[in-house]
């Protein structure tokens, strides 16, 4: 069986080319696996075309990694118009003599979440139906990491060929000596709560130094990550701004972009890791977190609603509510009974969202696309 694996890995550094990456390395092992990459942002149709034309060239299975800003962003002002070329893609893709089609659905824009009570409304919700109704029609099977997801998709699209699978944590830790690891970075001593991952205002790192001027004098936040766009560098200029008005230039910390290595260090130095995201679907810095059994502190919603209501492995607090937020983040940090208990849960966690459970129920997909075949149930 020959995959296409169309994604932004390479060239492009984001999470989606990051999991990707680590992906098709573990899917070599058992398929012949082809890379066909999407340079980003692209407005040329003839792109698409040519990318369409390779994925479907000596394929089995072309397996898509999508998000709407893959395919064509058009930016005016404030407003973004994102995915205008899936259409014209999944068609030429499906032609006759074309593979079979996975598309895993990373991020979807919500038209009702965006826009809702502005009069853009109504035309993005129809402009957005346009792009995943030929998504989800074009594709044998639609692959999404949470239940939320499919009840967003479903607003858009009949959704009968979408199978749940989680996102898989393709984590491999390296487990440092806590305190070597603070003295490492200057925090010897203090009680660190980390936020990792790229920087944008819906993972709500103003929250987190909201919260931070009642903490402790020995708390201190360790912001991991750098923006993806203007918007996001004029949000951590904010941040930063905010930071110094409030007097916490030395207690929170902007450490920007990290290596591997370093990135193991902050990991295992942080006490608590904090997601006060505004939206989620689902977080590969949560499974990097759990993978490093830490504590994790996140927004009540998406995907992370779903592991804490089925693992309990994860603390939530009320999305936005900046006293729930600070009650619970004290609360965790004084008491290592109750964190010690949460983390406990997490490696049945990890081990089932691990890279190998995951590569084995979506080839159970591909076989049953080529051959008819239930799909394998993960152990």
């Amino acid at each position: 069986m020959r995959v296409k694996f169309v994604t932004t890995y390479p060239p492009t550094i984001c999470g989606i080319a990051i999991y990707s990456r680590q992906y098709v390395e573990a899917l070599k092992k058992s398929r012949d696996v082809d890379v066909v990459s999407i340079l980003r942002p692209k407005l040329d149709p003839l792109y698409f075309i040519r990318l369409a034309l390779d994925a479907r060239k000596n394929a089995d299975i072309a397996h898509i990694q999508f998000d709407c800003g893959f395919f064509g962003t058009l930016t005016a002002g404030p407003l973004s118009i994102s995915g205008m070329y899936t259409p014209l893609f999944y068609f030429l893709l499906k032609l006759p003599g074309g593979p079979g089609t996975v598309t895993t659905v990373h991020e979807l824009i919500d038209a009702k979440r965006k826009y809702s009570g502005r009069a853009l409304y109504w035309p993005m919700r129809i402009y957005y139906t346009l792009v995943y109704r030929p998504m989800v029609k074009l594709s044998d099977a639609v692959i999404l990491h949470t239940s939320e997801s499919a009840k967003t998709l479903s607003q858009y699209a009949t959704i009968n060929n979408t199978e749940i699978v989680p996102l898989a944590c393709t984590i491999n830790p390296t487990f440092l000596p806590e305190e070597e690891c603070k003295v490492s970075l200057g925090l010897t001593g203090k009680r660190v709560v980390t936020m990792f991952g790229f920087i944008s205002r819906f993972k709500g790192h103003d929250l987190a130094i909201e919260a931070m001027k009642d903490m402790p004098e020995d708390v201190f936040l360790y912001i991991v990550g750098e923006g993806r766009s203007p918007e996001d560098n004029a949000y951590i200029d904010a941040l930063k701004e905010n930071v110094k008005q409030a007097g916490l230039h030395s207690r929170v910390i902007f450490a920007g972009y990290v290596n591997d290595d370093k990135a193991s260090a902050v990991m295992c130095a942080s006490d608590i890791v904090l997601m006060p995201y505004r939206h989620v679907v689902q977080s590969s810095a949560l499974n990097y977190a759990l993978a490093y059994l830490k504590p994790v502190l996140a927004s009540d919603m998406g995907g992370f609603a779903e592991v804490a209501r089925e693992y309990g492995c994860i603390e939530t607090f009320r999305p936005e509510d900046i006293g729930d937020l600070k009650a619970k983040l004290i609360g965790m940090l004084d008491d290592r009974s109750r964190t010690d208990a949460i983390v406990s849960r997490a490696p049945a966690y990890v081990k089932a969202v691990s890279l190998e459970s995951v590569i084995e129920r979506t080839d159970g997909i591909y076989e049953r696309i080529l051959y008819g075949r239930k799909p394998r149930k993960s152990p």
